[in-house]
């Protein structure tokens, strides 16, 4: 908590015209945010502690064309000119409670806090098609104006957002909203759906994406897809299909090969489109999450989320290059992500999000990664047949890739 002794005017959203002598007192900045900001003003040359529209604008360039309704906002009506507490104190209010935060959007933005806040933070962390942003805020916020807390505690990447604005005029280095995507890009995603289905997973794993498999560079093969990210940690599987719809899911645990599935509520699918982005939370009813088996006689083969059998809201078949979509399964929410109850696939991305999970035993030892063998080195049978072919053993032209299966899991 900060006090700032100082005489000022204070407007703020005209609730108070009167001088007042005596302590302010900010309980959400501390004396570094009071020592910047006094820096701040003394760069713009401000006279007795106060600035004009123009030393305004150049100080707080962050606030773009929003400049003047801001500062008409913060000026005091003897001068027209703004103050340090008064720029502090309207920051104090953005880092407090929700309804703190609430009612100083709203006497800066009135009816427009959402489309203000996106665009301002768009154009400083070059944001692409921010309009999808302020079209999914505006949809789900249930509340309007009026009760626009309570959207606040439902939009914890709106709070983000606001805050790294106010953080700014603070002079204070935000930490990224975005996650680090290890100098790859996604080409099923532009910036503004990576924020939204950032926010979205559990919060240590918002800040790195790794990218384990894309059918772009790495070629329209299961078996690739399935070495890639088999035990690799929680994913979002990214599918583009041929009729141009864009969707997946998040494994929150994961894929594991074999008959069981993996994962808790915390998945969720969801659809893009090029206006909006839309998710679907898990309804609890099931069990059946993330899934991921191969070559077996009785069981699905293939890859896919909250279904069974041949009823799935998403599932790739082993085969690679298509699969099939129910509409309104009872696993999650109700939707159709992919549009078409079979879909061909155009373009699939599997991305890891957070740190690969370390596997230890139960002693609490880290399980050293098993390495792939060959089916030369598995199978005699193989073995002998390419010897009396006359093909050399040293030569990896002969050797097939690694099995799909690991030994754990093959079938007697």
């Amino acid at each position: 908590m900060t006090f700032l002794k100082i005489c000022v005017g204070r407007r703020m959203g005209a609730q108070n015209g009167k001088l007042e002598t005596g302590k302010v007192k900010f309980e959400n900045l501390d004396d570094r945010d009071v020592g910047k900001m006094r820096e701040l003003f003394e760069k713009y040359q401000a006279k007795n502690g106060r600035i004009d529209l123009s030393q305004f604008k150049a100080a707080f360039p962050i606030l773009n064309q929003f400049s003047t309704k801001i500062f008409d906002y913060l000026k005091d009506a003897k001068d027209n000119k703004v103050t340090i507490p008064s720029v502090l104190q309207m920051c104090n209010s953005a880092f407090g409670t929700y309804s703190e935060q609430s009612e100083i959007l709203k006497n800066l933005f009135a009816n427009d806090i959402i489309s203000n806040i996106v665009t301002i933070y768009s154009k400083a962390n070059a944001i692409s098609n921010h309009e999808k942003l302020i079209r999914y805020f505006n949809e789900t916020n249930r509340f309007g104006n009026e009760k626009f807390d309570m959207f606040l505690l439902e939009n914890p990447l709106f709070v983000k957002m606001s805050q790294f604005v106010f953080s700014s005029i603070l002079s204070k280095v935000s930490k990224p909203i975005q996650p680090n995507l290890q100098n790859v890009k996604s080409s099923l995603l532009d910036s503004s759906d990576l924020l939204v289905l950032n926010s979205h997973l559990p919060m240590d794993q918002q800040k790195k994406w790794t990218l384990l498999f894309s059918s772009a560079s790495m070629g329209d093969s299961f078996s690739q897809m399935v070495k890639r990210i088999n035990r690799e940690g929680s994913c979002i599987v990214l599918i583009r299909s041929e009729n141009q719809k864009t969707f997946g899911f998040f494994a929150s645990a994961g894929f594991q090969s074999g008959p069981l599935y993996h994962g808790n509520e915390q998945c969720f699918l969801f659809e893009i489109g090029k206006d909006n982005i839309n998710l679907y939370s898990s309804t609890g009813r099931e069990n059946n999450y993330a899934y991921l088996n191969y070559q077996q006689q009785s069981l699905p083969n293939g890859l896919g989320i909250g279904g069974k059998e041949d009823v799935w809201p998403v599932f790739i078949h082993e085969e690679y290059g298509s699969g099939i979509c129910q509409k309104d399964s009872v696993a999650f929410e109700k939707c159709f992500v992919a549009g078409e109850k079979e879909f061909q696939i155009e373009t699939m991305e599997v991305w890891r999000v957070g740190e690969k999970p370390v596997n230890r035993d139960e002693n609490g030892d880290i399980i050293p990664e098993k390495k792939e063998k060959s089916i030369i080195d598995k199978d005699p049978e193989a073995r002998a047949v390419l010897e009396m072919a006359g093909k050399p053993m040293h030569s990896d032209i002969y050797r097939d890739p690694p099995p799909l299966l690991d030994e754990e899991d093959e079938t007697p």
